[in-house]
């Protein structure tokens, strides 16, 4: 802090002070003194005075460095609020493919199933006969994506009887016994038009036993992304040895 005492001035004389600070006017008394010229003219910005007056002017040397804390401050606050826009941007983009891939999986569950269609009973060849394999259809529900119907799960119940097969083609008791539309040694479906047939044989199947005269069977289909269809089927009242019936 430097001091600059203005003893006396004429009407718009101007002081030059040797810092470039700002001037602070503290004291000051009106009077005439005669035309008189200051003489203090140190080197430094010129500053106009009017009127007769006599000041007592004090001038800073620390603005320079005020004006740069505030800068430091103000860059700091931007260094803050885009950390802070960083992470919103993101979490939101976190969010958002979270909540696609959720409804992905929630759209692949309601859509992708296997419908079942007709289901055929074969019986067997001793007396009393009872149906000992099941032959199902199946097709892509409307809008389903193409499903793999040997990783998909089937579930048998009859009388007081169930359980769960795997559909690996050849295990459990399952087996794919007719393609229409499905590529040679593949049991995906890919299209509406495409169909296979599986073939349940309940002999070989535990957990489950024959279907006997008028007794009902449900089949239940579960897709690899959760998918499920379900149909009821009852057993002829009359089966003969080594028939075949439309449940």
């Amino acid at each position: 802090m430097g001091t600059a005492k203005l003893i006396y001035t004429h009407n718009y004389q101007r002081l030059r002070l040797s810092n470039t600070g700002g001037l602070r006017l503290l004291a000051g008394s009106s009077g005439i003194f005669g035309s008189k010229t200051p003489s203090l003219t140190p080197d430094g910005h010129y500053y106009s005075i009017t009127g007769w007056v006599g000041l007592n002017i004090h001038y800073s040397a620390n603005r320079g460095q005020v004006g740069i804390g505030t800068l430091i401050v103000f860059i700091a606050m931007v260094l803050v609020a885009a950390i802070a826009a960083g992470v919103l941007i993101n979490t939101a983009g976190l969010l958002q493919a979270q909540a696609q891939q959720t409804g992905a999986e929630a759209t692949a569950e309601v859509s992708d199933i296997l419908e079942i269609g007709t289901v055929v009973g074969e019986a067997s060849t001793s007396t009393p006969a009872t149906i000992t394999a099941i032959n199902a259809s199946l097709r892509l529900g409307a809008g389903a994506d193409p499903i793999n119907a040997s990783e998909a799960s089937y579930t048998l119940a009859n009388a007081d009887n169930a359980t769960i097969v795997n559909g690996a083609n050849g295990t459990d008791g399952v087996e794919f016994v007719k393609r229409n539309g499905v590529k040679s040694g593949s049991d995906t479906l890919s299209d509406q038009s495409d169909f296979i047939v599986v073939q349940f044989n309940l002999t070989e199947i535990s957990g489950v036993q024959p279907v006997e005269v008028g007794s009902q069977v449900t089949i239940i289909t579960e897709s690899p992304a959760g998918g499920q269809s379900y149909t009821q089927a009852r057993a002829p009242k009359r089966i003969e040895p080594d028939g075949s019936y439309v449940l």
